[in-house]
């Protein structure tokens, strides 16, 4: 199938070809991870921070991060205070 479709072109626009492909193929590649890395940008910074609400943050991103409202609570959220003693790791009995 190949063979039919470069018969008219030469070895170098043949490699050119191939070349431009793989390289769009890799932009293609970084504006996805980049674009998948912004849309959970709220995630990232609560998972970071061990912000003791990580999991409703994770839901709220995922499931409404699409709209610009759900992505601005989720990132408003995932900067707003977290419990010191988890953030530390320390686990405190109650008495």
């Amino acid at each position: 199938m190949l063979a039919i479709l470069f018969q008219d072109q030469s070895a170098g626009e043949q490699l050119v070809g191939l070349l431009a492909g793989l390289f769009l193929m890799l932009i293609m590649a970084i504006f996805a991870a980049v674009s998948f890395a912004l849309y959970f940008l709220p995630t990232i910074v609560a998972w970071r921070r061990r912000h003791h609400n990580l999991l409703a943050i994770a839901l709220l991103n995922f499931s409404l991060g699409w709209t610009v409202v759900g992505w601005i609570g989720a990132a408003v959220w995932s900067f707003t205070a977290t419990d010191p003693q988890r953030r530390l790791g320390v686990v405190v009995k109650p008495r």
